[in-house]
């Protein structure tokens, strides 16, 4: 057989050795639409891999400087952040312009691209978010090498911003017990009265309001890097579906972080299984039809979770 692709669609035409008559033609058409239809579809996914890339490799960079500041090698900390900066913002520029062009081409109007071209917008402005904070340890470590004649006092100053930092990032992710472990930290630490205040406000505010909101935020939390096969993956869905509706429903914003970082990290799961499959080869081509399946159903819920999200906000 030879196979032709169009998109993500092949189709087998027999292909004899040898004819009687000589060369056998083989001969098929093409719908412009659905090749046209079928780039783009291309073009799509491309994009969405490289936000995801890049939202990923910002994730790891973060883990890095963590690690770099916590053994006082602020200079090597310095350098990664610098760098990390410059790419993010190289990151944006391009993949801003990218997105522009792909939601003025007609075939954005398709239901299915429309749903990938969000997802990826979301999930690019989830990665700019962090900017501000880059560039505050930015200016952190650069002052920290600049009182290096006073280390004790200043090292204690720059610990606190760190620890402060750590609390936002795991405030924003829904990571309520992580939060209130680095507020014990930065009260250990600088022993200040705003910082127990703020600890103790979160520990309020942050309370299940009933107990079926506590059930739903662990159903929300799911540890997708134990699960091995797509269908034990799949098999999580509904729960989480159901889980982000009595969230919603009792417009609990703690428990909708949860379930809006649990889905990042499920889609990072599915593109870990595409990333074992060759979509050239039949015998997985309906394996990647099936993740594409089980991620458009976490994109819906992700939407229902990003709507609401703004809803409480505003």
């Amino acid at each position: 057989y030879v196979w032709v692709k169009l998109g993500n669609e092949k189709k087998p035409f027999v292909l004899p050795v040898l004819t009687a008559s000589g060369p056998n033609p083989i001969q098929f058409t093409f719908n412009e639409v659905a090749v046209q239809k079928a780039r783009y579809q291309d073009r799509v996914e491309r994009y969405s891999s490289r936000v995801l890339d890049a939202r990923l490799a910002q994730d790891q960079l973060g883990v890095a400087l963590a690690a770099l500041i916590e053994k006082a090698e602020n200079k090597k900390a310095l350098e990664r952040t610098e760098g990390g900066l410059k790419t993010l913002e190289e990151n944006e520029k391009e993949l801003k312009a990218q997105l522009a062009e792909l939601r003025a081409d007609p075939n954005s109007k398709d239901e299915k691209m429309g749903r990938e071209l969000v997802a990826a917008e979301q999930l690019l402005r989830s990665m700019l978010v962090v900017k501000p904070e880059l560039e505050s340890k930015r200016e952190d470590l650069k002052l920290s090498l600049e009182k290096a004649d006073n280390p004790a006092d200043y090292e204690k100053k720059f610990r606190a911003n760190e620890i402060t930092r750590s609390i936002t990032f795991h405030e924003r992710r829904g990571e309520i017990a992580e939060a209130l472990e680095q507020y014990d930290r930065l009260i250990e630490l600088s022993g200040l009265d705003e910082a127990k205040t703020r600890k103790a406000k979160l520990e309020t505010e942050s309370k299940p309001k009933t107990p079926e909101v506590a059930a739903a935020r662990i159903a929300a939390k799911i540890e997708w890097s134990s699960l091995e096969k797509l269908e034990e993956i799949s098999a999580k869905i509904p729960a989480l579906s159901k889980s982000v509706d009595e969230l919603v429903k009792a417009d609990d914003k703690y428990g909708l972080r949860i379930a809006q970082t649990t889905i990042q990290a499920g889609y990072a799961r599915l593109g870990d299984l595409v990333g074992t499959l060759d979509p050239e080869l039949i015998q997985d081509k309906e394996q990647v039809k099936a993740i594409a399946q089980v991620k458009a159903e976490l994109q819906k819920i992700e939407e229902v979770v990003t709507m609401n999200r703004k809803r409480i906000m505003d």
